[in-house]
């Protein structure tokens, strides 16, 4: 995963998807953000959204810039992380995960 908040430069590294939040985890550190804190969750299609020009995860903060996400590998992971970042922010349970609380790594 590569990500950018606002106009910094790229980050890469890893995604996880968790109960309470999303965190962001690469080398130059980790970033939880909340669920709560989230105001908007899209795909990045236009030319500004996009990360070397492939579709990104637009998460929009309640405070705080933007943050855009994109694969490196499989394009097609796009719509699912819009999908499960959303369905977690509502507190939709998803079907195909049973009890376990330590979230999906990406």
């Amino acid at each position: 995963m590569v990500w950018r908040e606002g106009e910094s430069p790229l980050s890469a590294g890893r995604l996880e998807l968790l109960p309470s939040g999303l965190r962001l985890d690469g080398l130059e550190g980790s970033q939880d953000i909340p669920y709560e804190l989230v105001a908007g969750i899209r795909v990045g299609r236009l030319a500004g959204e996009r990360i070397d020009g492939r579709p990104s995860v637009v998460l929009e903060r309640r405070t705080g810039g933007t943050v855009t996400i994109a694969t490196v590998a499989k394009q097609s992971l796009v719509g699912e992380i819009v999908e499960r970042l959303a369905a977690l922010q509502l507190g939709v349970p998803r079907p195909d995960v049973g009890d376990n609380d330590d979230g999906d790594r990406l």
